[in-house]
């Protein structure tokens, strides 16, 4: 299939391939010229923002992240970071709210040679996502108190591209969107100097971990007295989504089967987010799925759960695919099983 990407310096190529004495219009007018449509600028939430009210765009994309660097700057350090499944946090009518999909995050600066114009780089992934349907949701500082209340780790912080929350630097939030369910969110936030960007894509996790049924929990119980599950959570939360209840019924099948079997239930996490969080989140779904257990009539004196945060990876936590593998919970047969 054909891939199209859409590079922010088209509108200054097409003014070098045309005809000079001929007057575009182009990300140069509106750099030059930024009062000529201010009314662009205007975040739609100043108008009431409501997602239901944004038409859906008919332009392609391309793929994804979408958009390079405008011209004349580069996104640095290896041209930024992208990955398959992340959280990103998007600032809007002051509030932090977690998107989930594919990410990308960089910093920008001025080419070699070139020096950097804030204005120019502003006015330049306006006008590209304008074109594309884009249409700008907020522009706004977050304050601190709602940084401590999300937390510096799930923002990034010190990572690729992140956000400076502790300057009073607005941030300028776009919005694409495809479908009711198929978003793209565009954070920029530009100085005198740099500026960094955020891009991210409302999408389903493809789950590339397969559950395991009830014949071979017990195989691996019996085996190495330990068996390895992939229970599906709500994020941030210990509430069990309907996979994780089907995860249940399975472990509920071998306990059903061999009244005399006693297991320890222990949740892991990556180490995402704070780690004394984690912890305590680890231990509310390993005792979430105790209870669910105890719910379908399994004794409660066969049925011990804790919780280990992320302090005993199976793998180490580089990517996104390492840390599903370690987002899980494992059961343990006890010794006085018979």
């Amino acid at each position: 299939m054909k891939k199209l990407i859409y590079f922010l310096s088209f509108a200054l190529m097409v003014v070098s391939c045309s005809n000079p004495d001929t007057k575009q219009s182009t990300v140069a007018d509106t750099v030059q010229n930024p009062a000529a449509d201010s009314s662009k600028a205007q975040p739609v939430e100043k108008r009431g923002f409501d997602i239901r009210n944004i038409p859906v765009t008919k332009k392609d994309l391309g793929v994804f992240p979408y958009f390079s660097a405008p011209k004349k700057t580069v996104y640095i350090n290896g041209g930024g970071k992208k990955k398959d499944f992340d959280q990103t946090y998007v600032p809007v009518n002051g509030i932090l709210t977690p998107v989930e999909g594919p990410s990308f995050s960089a910093y920008i600066q001025a080419a070699d040679g070139e020096e950097w114009q804030q204005f120019y780089v502003d006015n330049s992934y306006e006008d590209m996502i304008v074109s594309l349907g884009g249409v700008k949701i907020a522009e706004e500082v977050v304050t601190k108190e709602e940084v401590d209340r999300v937390g510096k780790d799930k923002l990034k912080s010190g990572d690729e591209g992140s956000f400076d929350y502790w300057s009073n630097i607005p941030i300028k939030t776009y919005l694409i969107k495809r479908s009711d369910s198929d978003i793209v969110y565009i954070q920029l936030q530009t100085t005198s100097t740099s500026g960094a960007i955020q891009i991210a894509e409302k999408g389903s996790f493809h789950q590339t971990i397969s559950l395991i049924k009830a014949d071979e929990i017990k195989q691996q119980l019996d085996r190495a007295g330990k068996a390895v599950l992939y229970i599906n959570f709500d994020t941030d939360k210990s509430s069990l989504k309907p996979e994780g209840q089907t995860a249940v019924e399975e472990i509920n099948k071998v306990l059903s089967a061999d009244i005399s079997l006693k297991i320890a239930i222990n949740g892991h996490t990556d180490n995402t987010g704070n780690e004394a969080r984690n912890l305590i989140l680890s231990k509310e779904r390993a005792a979430a799925v105790r209870s669910a257990l105890i719910k379908k009539g399994i004794a409660d004196e066969r049925l011990i759960s804790n919780g280990f945060g992320s302090k005993k990876p199976l793998v180490a936590n580089t990517t996104e695919e390492n840390k599903a593998k370690n987002r899980r919970v494992e059961l343990i047969k006890l010794k006085d099983s018979a």
